[in-house]
């Protein structure tokens, strides 16, 4: 993914899925190269977009990789007419699947995602979308501890997509690229991008962004402001921000963020808080069947170990083994034929490998 980046960033609209060059048509089509059979019909990617607000990877990610594989087939075998309305539906589609196969903790399922997702994206002509892949796939490995590619990543997305981004765009590949520098240890990179995305914009502006950015928003914004203070090792001005984001009904959205408040509160000293705060967290993640919300919270469960005779800290271990049987597993959901590792992982495999190598991480300005 990091080679392929670079490959994109020489030229944001370069065709990287293999295939007759796509091209605008009238109504009429274009009867030539149209595919023998019809294709599938549109996934409704709007539906699934929002049903990740109220549930998590681990019920979603099987149904994306699913509606992925559908688009794949349509687009296999059609002519260019075809070809250039499918695309976009392929491009969409992958990078949702890899959002949700990050969120099931299925990494690898996520990154050949990913992958689809960009060769798709620049091939269709739509560098902004491009971009929020490669933003995507950075907080995730950002999260799974590789801080110097999630780097590259989120400085190559914000390089390559700026000139075709939209305010909100900006903002949140800046964020990205604050995040992947603050924990990899990179203090005064990741205050120059909060700096830069806090001069973008105040807060999207609605019809301005993009229909799969429809959740970004200012509340979301300053707690990503505050989950990379925590991060940089100041807990204060980031409780408030962390605090406003965590509602009903949005268990996900409280069990990440009520994590990295917990952990500001572990750099506060105040365990009781910190074991208040993550329990609530370990509830909303039950709900919302997040494995990548449960990997959140072992990092704050490791640091209250250095507190272990501490009432609260007893009583949130008890509260976590009575959850263990109801916490969401990480891994490949099955597909649906009951196999783990279900269409999108083996769709997106069928994409041309590219050669796998490390990126200078400051080959990339952001």
């Amino acid at each position: 993914l990091l080679a392929l980046a670079e490959r994109w960033l020489v030229d944001p609209r370069a065709a990287l899925l293999p295939g007759p060059p796509a091209r605008p048509t009238d109504d009429r089509g274009d009867p030539e190269t149209s595919p023998a059979r019809p294709p599938a019909q549109p996934v409704p990617l709007a539906e699934l977009r929002r049903l990740d607000d109220l549930a998590g990877g681990a019920d979603l990610a099987g149904l994306g990789a699913y509606r992925l594989g559908r688009a794949v087939r349509a687009l296999a075998g059609c002519g260019p007419a075809a070809r250039h309305r499918l695309l976009p539906e392929l491009a969409e589609s992958a990078q949702l699947a890899g959002w949700l196969a990050a969120d099931a903790g299925d990494v690898a399922g996520a990154l050949d995602a990913y992958r689809l997702a960009l060769r798709a994206a620049a091939t269709a002509g739509d560098p902004a979308l491009a971009g929020h892949v490669l933003g995507s796939a950075s907080h995730l490995l950002a999260g799974a501890g590789d801080p110097e590619g999630a780097l590259v990543l989120a400085r190559t997305a914000y390089a390559g997509a700026r000139p075709w981004a939209t305010p909100g765009l900006r903002a949140l590949l800046l964020h990205r690229v604050a995040l992947a520098a603050a924990v990899g240890g990179r203090a005064g990179a990741a205050r120059q991008a909060l700096g830069a995305a806090r001069r973008v914009t105040g807060a999207p502006e609605p019809g301005r962004e993009p229909p799969w950015l429809y959740w970004l928003d200012g509340p979301e914004l300053a707690a990503m402001t505050g989950r990379t203070l925590v991060a940089l090792g100041r807990p204060r001005p980031a409780e408030a921000p962390l605090h406003a984001v965590r509602q009903p009904g949005r268990p996900r959205t409280s069990a990440i963020y009520g994590g990295w408040l917990a952990r500001g509160y572990l750099q506060l000293g105040e365990v009781e808080r910190a074991c208040a705060v993550a329990g609530e967290a370990l509830l909303d993640a039950v709900r919302a069947g997040s494995p990548r919300a449960l990997g959140n919270l072992a990092e704050v469960r490791r640091w209250l170990a250095r507190h272990g005779d501490e009432p609260a800290v007893r009583r949130h271990r008890a509260l976590v083994a009575t959850a263990g049987p109801f916490l969401p597993r990480p891994g490949a959901p099955p597909g649906p034929g009951g196999r783990r590792g279900g269409p999108a992982t083996r769709a997106a495999r069928r994409a041309p490998a590219v050669r796998r190598g490390r990126s200078r991480p400051d080959s990339v300005v952001g």
